[in-house]
Protein backbone atom coordinates (compact mmCIF):
# COMPACT_ATOMS: atom_id res chain seq x y z
CA UNK A 1 0.00 0.00 0.00
CA UNK A 2 1.10 3.63 -0.55
CA UNK A 3 0.85 6.72 1.61
CA UNK A 4 -1.83 7.87 -0.09
CA UNK A 5 -4.04 5.30 0.40
CA UNK A 6 -2.80 5.43 4.70
CA UNK A 7 -3.80 8.84 4.23
CA UNK A 8 -6.98 8.63 3.00
CA UNK A 9 -7.76 5.65 5.24
CA UNK A 10 -6.62 7.91 8.23
CA UNK A 11 -9.12 10.72 7.34
CA UNK A 12 -11.90 8.28 7.32
CA UNK A 13 -11.29 7.05 10.42
CA UNK A 14 -10.45 10.41 11.93
CA UNK A 15 -13.96 11.87 10.83
CA UNK A 16 -15.72 8.61 11.92
CA UNK A 17 -14.32 8.96 15.14
CA UNK A 18 -15.39 12.45 15.59
CA UNK A 19 -19.23 12.10 14.17
CA UNK A 20 -19.85 8.93 16.43
CA UNK A 21 -17.69 11.10 19.49
CA UNK A 22 -20.74 13.90 19.42
CA UNK A 23 -23.36 11.76 20.57
CA UNK A 24 -21.25 11.87 23.71
CA UNK A 25 -22.19 15.08 24.41
CA UNK A 26 -26.01 14.94 23.53
CA UNK A 27 -26.86 14.50 27.10
CA UNK A 28 -26.71 17.48 29.46
CA UNK A 29 -28.93 16.14 32.40
CA UNK A 30 -27.39 14.12 35.09
CA UNK A 31 -28.81 10.71 35.26
CA UNK A 32 -31.35 10.05 38.21
CA UNK A 33 -30.10 7.28 40.68
CA UNK A 34 -33.38 5.48 41.16
CA UNK A 35 -31.73 3.35 44.59
CA UNK A 36 -31.34 6.37 46.92
CA UNK A 37 -32.43 4.58 49.78
CA UNK A 38 -29.78 2.22 51.70
CA UNK A 39 -32.64 0.41 53.55
CA UNK A 40 -34.23 -0.78 50.28
CA UNK A 41 -31.00 -1.54 47.86
CA UNK A 42 -31.30 -1.95 44.19
CA UNK A 43 -32.22 -5.46 42.85
CA UNK A 44 -29.59 -7.08 40.74
CA UNK A 45 -31.82 -8.09 37.63
CA UNK A 46 -32.65 -7.60 33.87
CA UNK A 47 -30.01 -10.73 33.15
CA UNK A 48 -27.06 -9.76 34.96
CA UNK A 49 -26.92 -13.31 36.68
CA UNK A 50 -27.14 -14.93 33.26
CA UNK A 51 -24.43 -13.01 31.92
CA UNK A 52 -22.46 -13.78 35.18
CA UNK A 53 -23.31 -17.92 34.90
CA UNK A 54 -22.36 -17.46 31.37
CA UNK A 55 -18.66 -15.85 32.59
CA UNK A 56 -17.94 -18.12 35.00
CA UNK A 57 -19.13 -21.30 32.92
CA UNK A 58 -16.95 -19.53 30.35
CA UNK A 59 -14.02 -19.16 32.49
CA UNK A 60 -14.29 -22.73 33.79
CA UNK A 61 -14.18 -24.19 30.33
CA UNK A 62 -11.21 -22.09 29.13
CA UNK A 63 -9.34 -23.00 32.68
CA UNK A 64 -10.44 -27.06 31.65
CA UNK A 65 -9.58 -26.60 28.61
CA UNK A 66 -5.81 -25.20 28.84
CA UNK A 67 -5.45 -27.79 31.67
CA UNK A 68 -6.07 -30.85 29.47
CA UNK A 69 -3.81 -29.63 26.56
CA UNK A 70 -1.46 -28.24 28.68
CA UNK A 71 -0.62 -31.67 31.18
CA UNK A 72 2.12 -33.98 30.30
CA UNK A 73 1.01 -37.54 29.53
CA UNK A 74 1.66 -40.40 31.64
CA UNK A 75 1.70 -43.06 28.69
Amino acid sequence: MNFTKYFSIGWILLLTMCCFSTNLFAQFDLPIDPCTDPADPCPIDDGVYFLLAAGIGAAAYKTYKYKRVNTPSIT
